[in-house]
């Protein structure tokens, strides 16, 4: 490390307390980095100072859609983006849900289908090793994947919440998106996506041109719809229409990083 940017660090550093311990953890976490096929180009000197100030605690990482693209996640803008291809719009917002739930649902279904085997990677893996170091705080994120929690994160903020999960509006209780899907006859009990019975998609696609929806071909009436599954969902569960509640109700949001 130059002169400059030890003085830099040690200034820097001057008020807190970092152990050699913790220096340690920190520095090869942080060089880990370098051994992934395509790394972002840093220097040794940059790592140290990185590693320096991680280690003087109270630090939160702030993680946005870059960090799981590694896993297999699109990012929502970029091309083959989600945005790119769905109307933002008439999905990601509680009122466009409660005028057409199905609808909704129908597009987190097509997200569900993205993450379904969706795993960590090492950023992830990093960041919790970081915590476990007590070197990280804690996590605030805009992703709805929970990968940073299967990584084993422990203090997670998730900002747009959590699209592995689904919430009723009536009652406040929670059930996994996959559970929902189920009970709407989408996925069966072996957890294969059952093609056939989706509602059409066509509605909530945006067109090249303005960037609205297509219309393309007809789309069921959003009350049939619901109707037909609510009475699905109090078909497959002994719960009955608090079950359904759980399922057609079930409100989530996607983000708009």
């Amino acid at each position: 490390m130059g002169t400059s940017q030890s003085a830099l660090a040690a200034e820097a550093l001057r008020p807190l307390s970092v152990t050699d311990a913790q220096l340690e953890v920190a520095a090869k976490i942080l060089a880990a980095g370098e051994a992934q096929e395509q790394p972002v180009p840093v220097t040794d000197a940059q790592i140290e100072i990185a590693a320096m100030i991680l280690a003087a605690g109270k630090v939160v990482a702030f993680t946005g859609a870059g960090v799981s693209a590694e896993s297999g996640v699109p990012t929502y803008r970029d091309p083959g983006g989600l945005w790119r291809k769905f109307d933002m719009k008439k999905v990601s917002h509680i009122n466009n849900f409660l005028k057409d739930p199905v609808a909704c649902w129908r597009f987190e279904l097509e997200l569900w289908r993205l993450l379904r085997n969706v795993k960590p990677n090492p950023g992830h893996y990093a960041l919790a090793e970081l915590e476990e170091a007590g070197i990280v705080n804690g996590i605030v994120t805009q992703n709805v994947e929970g990968l940073h929690t299967e990584a084993g994160s422990k203090n997670v903020i998730e900002l747009h919440g959590n699209e592995t999960r689904a919430l009723c509006l009536r009652c406040g209780k929670t059930c996994s998106a996959l559970e929902a899907f189920r009970r709407m006859g989408w996925v069966s009990e072996e957890g294969e996506i059952l093609e056939d019975q989706l509602t059409d998609i066509s509605t909530i696609l945006r067109n090249e041109g303005d960037g609205s929806s297509s219309s393309s071909s007809p789309s069921p009436s959003p009350s049939v719809a619901a109707a037909a599954l609510q009475r699905r969902a109090r078909a497959a569960s002994p719960a009955g229409s608090q079950a359904s509640s759980s399922s057609s109700s079930s409100s989530s949001s996607s983000p708009d990083p």
